[in-house]
């Protein structure tokens, strides 16, 4: 069982990472050129596919998305701008109207723009998602002196910033709005526009978010004393797991992105060149691809499902609820003991032990020697990278191996184990790992995807098969499928579609 939803409808507002198309749409009316650039691959907004507001509503089976999204590129909450101050005159087309010249930019005009096509509505089932505040970093200007005095002046920054940010927001909420989600930022240094920054500008910077994110957490709570139901999604620190533990959702160097620049003037970055771009968290130096605002995507929904629980740098031990678990490790050895609901736990760094209880599980070890058991039902277990082992339970199981001397074993049911070379996803192709994979009791299958289907060749599927130049040894199986590359899976399920959208497969 899952925390029941407060509301219906969901609508976002924000910046580039939030914006479905209306930045692009403000530019296309006014300009001689929409930004950002299809030409280099942008889907009318800031990545090359759809961003995690396109995709929440659907996780949460409630109605959104292009059409609820306030959202603009560039959007900040100390500012008041038009698209022609953001794009400037001479981009301007000579046919473009005062009123299209007029389109606000900021944040401040997307909470305007809301309030005129919703005033009078009610809007007790209604949510809206804030995630603002990254473009504002640019603004703070830290005063001469020691770092020690930049520093505290930043958390002042955080602080006003938070409450500005609340402050523009109160029209909305003022409505009645029924639920608001605040979702936090991220530190400058996960994204690869910092390789190029002073490191002390890095420090700054962090310092401004900590603030204002810590304060995001008392304006919620100060929500909540009101009766206006208030949540905290900590995109912090899930930008932090993706990018520290790259490898274990199949991405490579998080500092490398398909272009230099922004959606305004990309630059084709020669480092990204032979990556496939489903293996690069972002698209360009601030913005992430689509497969990352999968992952975004899948969390915010889940951290609006679920009873949220986040570790720290040291060992956490965590014992799940009678309702769905979030689980983040972070750093650490940790232990997480699930209870009843469909619960997700990302062990993070260190070496964890994982164990699912009934309802169907998503348990990921992440980097280190981890141990993830399933429980009774259908989960899906990944084992990212380190020598890790992996025990289904009762269910029919989805089992995802990779890097590592690894074992897996289904247990009962008819499970699908898929094992995938790492040299795919930038690994060594033979870097004298050995891992045993066993189907269990039940109709079993077992997806080799490997570099060269000569690799991985059988006679009997049921036979204790040894794939030598593989490093694996595999038995217990009813079937065995070969996939060469990044094929398509000639098998599909909930559980795959699932482990997909968090970029386990």
């Amino acid at each position: 069982m899952a925390p029941a939803l407060t509301f219906d409808t969901i609508y976002f507002f924000g910046g580039s990472l939030t914006d479905s198309g209306n930045f692009y749409a403000a530019t296309e009316a006014v300009s001689r050129k929409a930004v950002p650039l299809t030409s280099a691959g942008y889907a009318e907004q800031f990545s090359n596919g759809p961003v995690y507001a396109d995709l929440v509503p659907g996780l949460l089976g409630v109605a959104g998305g292009e059409e609820t999204n306030y959202a603009v590129g560039g959007a900040r909450i100390l500012a008041d701008r038009t698209i022609e101050d953001v794009i400037g005159r001479f981009a301007v087309r000579p046919d473009a109207t005062e009123e299209d010249l007029a389109y606000g930019v900021d944040y401040p005009s997307e909470i305007e723009r809301f309030v005129a096509d919703h005033g009078g509505e009610d809007l007790s089932n209604v949510a809206i998602s804030i995630f603002v505040g990254s473009n504002d970093l640019r603004e703070f200007r830290p005063p001469r002196g020691t770092l020690e005095a930049k520093l505290a002046a930043a958390h002042d920054f955080g602080v006003a910033l938070a409450d500005a940010m609340l402050e523009e927001t109160a029209p909305a909420i003022d409505l009645g709005v029924g639920t608001v989600i605040f979702n936090t930022l991220p530190d400058s240094g996960v994204f690869p526009v910092t390789r190029y920054e002073r490191p002390n500008d890095s420090l700054i910077s962090d310092a401004v978010v900590a603030a204002y994110n810590e304060t995001l957490a008392s304006i919620a709570e100060d929500l909540e004393d009101m009766g206006t139901t208030a949540v905290v999604v900590h995109l912090d620190v899930l930008f932090e797991e993706v990018t520290g533990d790259a490898a274990s959702f199949n991405f490579r160097d998080p500092g490398i992105s398909v272009y230099l620049g922004g959606g305004k003037a990309p630059i084709p970055n020669f480092g990204a060149r032979n990556i496939p771009q489903d293996q690069l968290i972002f698209f360009d130096l601030v913005h992430p691809t689509t497969e990352m605002h999968e992952i975004i995507a899948a969390f915010e929904a889940a951290s609006l499902t679920a009873n949220v629980v986040i570790g720290d740098a040291l060992a956490s031990d965590v014992t799940g609820t009678m309702q769905s678990d979030l689980f983040l490790g972070r750093d650490g050895d940790d232990t997480a003991e699930l209870g009843l609901g469909d619960d997700i736990a990302i062990g993070g760094l260190g070496n964890d032990s994982l164990v699912g209880g009934p309802g169907d599980n998503l348990l990921m070890g992440g980097a280190g020697d981890d141990t993830v058991t399933g429980g009774g039902d259908d989960d899906i277990l990944a084992d990212g990278t380190g020598d890790d082992g992996l025990a289904g339970g009762g269910g029919n199981d989805l089992l995802i191996v990779g890097a590592g001397s690894d074992t897996a074993r289904g247990g009962a049911g008819d499970d699908v184990v898929v094992w995938t070379e790492p040299s795919l996803v930038g690994g060594d192709r033979r870097g004298g790992d050995q891992t045993v994979l066993c189907g269990g009791e039940g109709t079993d299958t077992l997806v080799l995807r490997v570099a060269d289907a000569g690799d991985a060749t059988f006679d009997d599927p049921t036979a204790v098969n040894v794939f030598e130049a593989l490093g694996v040894t595999a038995g217990q199986f009813e079937e065995i499928i070969v996939v060469e590359g990044f094929e398509e899976l000639p098998i599909s399920s909930d559980q795959i579609a699932t482990a997909d959208l968090w970029h386990l497969i």
